[in-house]
């Protein structure tokens, strides 16, 4: 039994409630009947395994029988079950006065695969069911409603029924099921696509997780199923899966090389089987599920399916169909040289550029692999040279670097405009690999410099420099490269062009807080932006990430997050996966700033995965620090750790410098989270020091925040508090609002135990700047550090009414380490109130409704929820709620510490 298997049910605790609860009545009743019923794959069998189990632990004896695939004799599953019951019975009996004899004090049959049986079994169940036997039985079936005869299952969802009878129908598993389902077992891979690519089958689900690992385990029971096909049917089969979904029978008969009328009789054998299901009514058919095509192609003789392909290939051209329809026959069956295939293939690649599928890169490998030694048309290096710009767009970025290195030597010394063409698409990927000298090297090439100075580029050159001049921390160079750039793409109308201009004008601009430039200039980029049809903006996705990168910098959140979901959207319809990392690990960081943290997790680990696969530790190092900075705020420190350890440790070459040292911060909260302080200082001392050289401008302030509280976690308030005062030197009154309100959060940390009053202004300020911009879980910490200032300077109410409001953000946002924090502080809280002298303000007590306080003595006294309410008269329900209430204004935790709040008066009068 495989690991799927032998796993714990998922998602189907509601049929399992049921069998359940038919065993746990069945002693003491009389016959019943279970239908479990579904598509293949979904789990009936497993089913029928657990509630033989459940029937073991209620002691019950169990019957089963099924009809096994490949069976040729008589497909009888009851006589299957009785055939294996060997006590001295007399198996000439009817099976009904057979089970009234044995069933005492009760019997489980189990019958599945009902769908198979042959007619004469299937009446012989009828038989059963209609006049059943009067004994504590419960009968068990499992069938495909599509394929099982009529009357079996007109009796089960049919009335009038001489039993009991229970139709649980199985639905495929949710997303959310698919994801237990594969995070319970090892041996299955995750990919964001599983269940939308299973249909939530767990049968498919296995075979997709499985792919790559060897034999998948969930292929034998379909090919059992082909199995039991006829000779003539399975034929059909191999040959349908050759052609791929949909299918038309003309085609089938022309790859199978059968007669028409043979091929109809096949395909209905086929269906019967519920293995293919006509789609429309052009007469064509379709796969059951992709993985049942899959299994039938490789069902079929490896020489038998090339030969079956150039006959597709034939079939398909002599209707006229399109090339991409008919590449993949071609690429499977072209000999070298074959002139009309490589055209062929070369077309089918150009049509699907326009959607940038994966089969393009595919096309143009196989075009590549056809070319005859010594081709001048077309030259291997034009077509690697379309590879290698397709495999970028793909997000395989080491495989797009290799080919264009292959190229380069004959594009040099042949084809100067293709060098200049694609010089900056290698400078890219140069870049994105973190390999940025030799990224200049190749714009310098081409005609240009590598000196910052210079202003002879081309507009796309003038770019590509002027990102790793941002990535080397050079920003005025950046400024100056991006600004040729966009009076070049002003001469030749290049929009595209522009918006990217704009945008590393405006990041550069923020990282430097230059706040009167960076303004009209994001005006200016989200006006071009939003100007553009989607067709336009799958150009112009570098531009719509950069201008969500400068919406997040200058406060605007919710305009960022805007503007990185459409050019998430329209990467996906293009199948353009090169920006996506990029755009996930913004997302990432924007759905952190807006407190939706489940969402943001969700980015964050897609760009990953998607970064790995690319092999760029540019992309890599800037996701991981994303997953790192979530996980810290859910309380995942474990996961935390091992991001941030991932994002400060490359696999290569280092990344831009802005990202290394997003990376190192973000580690460093995790390791403070951690309780780790040294290790989160020795991250930020390798920043460069107290100036943070290494550090880009705007960063700064959140730095000496944090540095505040590493300071304020090992007791050393004096340089804590001159973090702080840092921190305030680096803002203005025009920068954007994050710096402000982290520079007073800064200060309101630093001063809370000693100043509390003006550290509770601090937190004030810092609050409504934060709150105000939309960074809700920022805010939040403001409010935190407002209860803790106030509890420090001898006002409760004011602490509990600020600790709580943090607290209720944190847990809304599933912020749990941060939620810990507070709650602790509210803890330390209640915990001073009893110990107040006379002076103390009026105790908590004095906040509570008179039915609160009447509810609070009760459970003070040792009175459950349940005697409360009866002693009340109201339900438990409103007890809760009343306590819930109470807990909140009396900053308490458990009714042993509201115990203590609400006996201290009575202690202190005695």
């Amino acid at each position: 039994m495989s690991a799927v298997e032998r796993a714990p049910m998922i998602g189907r605790e509601r049929e399992i409630a049921a069998i359940s609860t038919a065993l746990s009545q069945l002693s003491a009743g009389s016959a019943r009947v279970i239908a479990v019923t579904g598509d293949p794959g979904l789990g009936k069998t497993r089913l029928l395994e657990e509630t033989t189990h459940l029937a073991c632990g209620y002691g019950y004896p169990v019957l089963t029988g099924r009809v096994p695939y490949g069976s040729r004799g008589a497909a009888d599953p009851l006589s299957d079950a009785l055939h294996d019951y060997r006590y001295g019975i007399n198996l000439s009996d009817s099976p009904r006065d057979l089970f009234t004899r044995i069933a005492a004090p009760g019997l489980v049959l189990i019958l599945d695969d009902v769908d198979r049986a042959d007619s004469a079994a299937i009446e012989e169940l009828l038989r059963l069911l209609r006049r059943p036997p009067h004994a504590p039985v419960l009968v068990v079936l499992a069938y495909r409603p599509r394929q099982v005869a009529a009357w079996p299952h007109q009796y089960v969802i049919g009335g009038g029924h001489p039993c009991h009878v229970d139709w649980l129908p199985l639905d495929p598993l949710d997303a959310d099921e698919t994801a237990r389902l594969v995070a319970a077992h090892p041996v299955l891979s995750w990919r964001p696509t599983l269940h939308s690519d299973s249909g939530g089958n767990p049968s498919y689900l296995r075979v997709l997780a499985e792919e790559g690992t060897g034999p998948a385990s969930g292929t034998w029971a379909l090919s059992g199923e082909l199995a039991d096909l006829s000779p003539t049917a399975q034929l059909a089969a191999s040959a349908a899966a050759v052609l791929g979904d949909p299918f038309a029978p003309a085609a089938v008969a022309a790859v199978a090389e059968l007669p028409g009328p043979d091929v109809h009789t096949a395909i209905d054998e086929l269906a019967r089987h519920d293995l293919v299901r006509p789609v429309d009514a052009d007469g064509r058919f379709v796969f059951r599920h992709p993985v049942v095509g899959a299994v039938a192609y490789a069902a079929a003789a490896p020489a038998w399916r090339l030969t079956a392909h150039a006959r597709a290939a034939v079939a398909l051209r002599a209707i006229g169909t399109a090339s991409h329809a008919m590449a993949h026959h071609v690429e499977r069956s072209a000999a070298v040289g074959d002139r009309a295939a490589i055209a062929l293939l070369i077309t089918a690649a150009r049509a699907d550029g326009e959607t940038m599928t994966p089969t393009r890169s595919r096309w143009l490998r196989a075009a590549l692999r056809l070319l005859p030694a010594g081709s001048r048309a077309p030259r291997p290096a034009t077509l690697m040279a379309a590879l290698a710009a397709t495999l970028a767009a793909e997000g395989r970025l080491a495989e797009s670097r290799v080919t264009l290195h292959r190229a380069w030597p004959e594009i040099v010394a042949h084809d100067s405009r293709t060098y200049d063409r694609l010089a900056g698409l290698g400078a890219m990927v140069e870049w994105l690999l973190c390999r940025n000298a030799e990224g200049r090297a190749l714009l310098g090439r081409a005609g240009g410099t590598t000196s910052r100075e210079s202003t002879t580029l081309l507009p796309t050159h003038a770019l590509a420099l002027a990102v790793i001049d941002m990535a080397d921390g050079h920003l005025d160079s950046c400024r100056r490269r991006s600004a040729e750039a966009l009076t070049g793409a002003a001469h030749s109308g290049g929009r595209a062009l522009a918006g990217v201009g704009h945008g590393l004008i405006l990041v550069a601009d923020c990282l430097d807080v230059r706040a009167d430039d960076a303004a009209p200039r994001l005006d200016t980029l989200a006006a071009l932006v939003d100007g553009l049809v989607d067709g336009e903006l799958a150009g112009n996705l570098v531009a719509a990430g950069l201008l969500g990168v400068g919406e997040l910098m200058t406060g605007r959140p919710v305009d960022a997050l805007r503007h990185l979901d459409r050019a998430l959207t329209v990467a996906r319809a293009a199948g353009t996966l090169l920006a996506v990392p990029h755009l996930q690990a913004g997302r990432a960081f924007v759905l952190r700033a807006l407190g939706r943290l489940a969402e943001a997790a969700a980015a964050a680990a897609e760009a990953v995965e998607l970064a790995t696969t690319s092999g760029s530790d540019e992309q890599l190092v800037l996701a991981l620090a994303a997953r790192c900075c979530v996980a810290t705020w859910t309380g995942d420190r474990d996961g935390a750790l091992r991001a941030g350890a991932a994002a400060t440790a490359w696999r290569a070459r280092r990344p831009s410098r802005w990202v290394t040292a997003l990376a190192h911060r973000m580690y460093a909260e995790a390791r403070l989270a951690a309780g780790d302080r040294e290790g989160g200082r020795t991250l930020i001392d390798a920043l460069g020091g107290a100036d943070l050289p290494e550090l880009d401008r705007w960063s700064r302030p959140h730095t000496y925040e944090l540095l505040t509280r590493l300071e304020l976690a090992g007791d050393s308030r004096a340089d804590a508090r001159g973090w702080a005062v840092r921190a305030g030197t680096t803002v203005t009154a025009s920068g954007p609002p994050q710096r402000a309100g982290m520079a007073e959060l800064a200060i309101a940390e630093a001063l809370a135990a000693e100043e509390p009053v003006t550290a509770l202004c601090h937190a004030a300020a810092a609050a409504r700047i934060l709150d105000s911009a939309g960074l809700r879980l920022d805010a939040a910490r403001a409010w935190l550090a407002g209860g803790v200032a106030a509890a420090a300077g001898g006002d409760p109410q004011q602490a509990a009414v600020q600790l709580r409001r943090a607290q209720a953000v944190f847990d809304a946002a599933g912020a749990y380490g941060w939620s810990r924090y507070a709650v602790a502080e509210r803890r330390r809280l209640a915990g001073r109130a009893p110990r107040t002298g006379a002076s103390a303000p009026r105790s908590g007590l004095d906040t509570l409704t008179s039915r609160e306080r009447q509810v609070a003595m009760l459970v003070s006294e040792g009175l459950t929820n349940r005697r409360v309410a009866q002693r009340l008269h109201v339900t438990e329900k409103t007890v809760e709620t009343h306590l819930s209430r109470i807990f909140a204004k009396l900053c308490v935790g458990s009714r042993v510490e509201m115990a203590r709040v609400c006996l201290a008066p009575a202690t202190k009068a005695g």
